[in-house]
């Protein structure tokens, strides 16, 4: 049963164009951008190589038979429309701090377009969420252009580090993103699906924190959380927003260890807390429920005491949240 998708006419920049005409349409679309020639060249390369890659995975499907019209009509409006969409986040990233990386509706609208075809290839999708530790206080003691500075830094380092087909994201302020394609090994058990992720991302992390450059010299560590999607799970739900709330709460799964692992006197560098939501609940055990008290009490907070007293040091606040934390126990005991 064909696909009412394969009968529409071509449609390009909210207008009708015929097959002959696309590379003029694609040109003129173009020129009405201010976006420069290379970024130009790049999308049109982009555009060739998504429409020539797919009409050869079809043909190969098809034992190397031609594809139909209609099938043909179908690739390139959905390569056509992916090109609007890459358009209109490149005239977005031009006013951005790290314009090579994807938005947050960028990073969600890749997800989206690879879904099917990953779930074929029997790939999962490692969807990260990362976020700076104590930026804030660079803002607070160095002035918003040393952030700014930081920012583009991490943001290049990720470019520099992920690898080859891998996606980075800058979604705001200091919350960055990666998404992760990691094919799957047959036979592989579950448990050594997610420590062969572990490793990549432990590698990954560890160069971007390295390579991230700062003004006091300092090595910047990271908040990181991530969330696994299934080849089978691909197939079966398209709950982006829910896998990205995931990634993100466990990154701040991650910011709260942290914490705890510094009030022990223990090593808390990025690349140890390294958070699967997945497992995140199994997590807990590592640490007592006082302590997770106290992490959530003194992160919930902490932004909030350091906007109303700016002039108050880190060490103040901790001491401030162990007295609040010290007397609500008290009370929560006495009632």
């Amino acid at each position: 049963m064909k696909n009412n998708f394969d009968k529409r006419p071509l449609q390009f920049y909210k207008q009708e164009i015929q097959i002959p005409k696309i590379k003029e349409t694609i040109d003129t679309r173009l020129e009405q951008t201010k976006l420069n020639e290379t970024q130009k060249t790049q999308l049109k390369k982009w555009f060739h190589k998504k429409v020539s890659g797919t009409v050869k995975r079809q043909e190969y499907n098809q034992d190397g038979k031609k594809i139909t019209q209609a099938s043909l009509d179908a690739i390139l409006n959905h390569a056509l429309g992916m090109l609007e969409v890459r358009i209109n986040i490149a005239e977005e990233n031009r006013e951005r701090l790290n314009p090579q990386l994807l938005t947050k509706k960028g990073m969600e609208n890749e997800i989206k377009s690879h879904l099917s075809s990953t779930a074929k290839k029997k790939q999962n999708f490692v969807l990260v969420a990362m976020d700076l530790d104590d930026f804030k206080t660079i803002n607070d003691t160095s002035g918003h252009p040393e952030g700014d500075n930081v920012l583009r830094s991490f943001g290049a380092a990720i470019s520099d580090n992920i690898r080859t087909g891998d996606l980075g994201a800058h979604y705001s302020g200091d919350e960055f993103g990666i998404l992760l394609f990691v094919q799957g090994i047959p036979n592989e058990k579950q448990e050594e699906t997610q420590e062969r992720i572990q490793e990549i991302l432990k590698r990954a992390i560890e160069s971007i924190s390295e390579k991230t450059e700062r003004q006091d010299k300092k090595k910047q560590e990271i908040s990181t959380g991530y969330r696994i999607i299934t080849p089978d799970e691909q197939k079966t739900s398209m709950n982006i927003a829910t896998w990205m709330k995931e990634a993100d709460e466990a990154s701040t799964f991650s910011k709260r260890m942290k914490i705890i692992l510094e009030k022990r006197g223990e090593n808390s560098n990025s690349a140890s807390r390294i958070v699967n939501a997945q497992i995140k609940e199994k997590m807990p055990q590592e640490f007592s429920e006082e302590e997770i008290k106290f992490a959530t009490l003194l992160h919930s907070i902490h932004r909030p005491l350091r906007d109303t007293f700016p002039t108050t040091t880190d060490e103040e606040i901790l001491q401030a949240v162990r007295e609040i934390y010290k007397k609500l126990k008290n009370n929560e005991q006495s009632t």
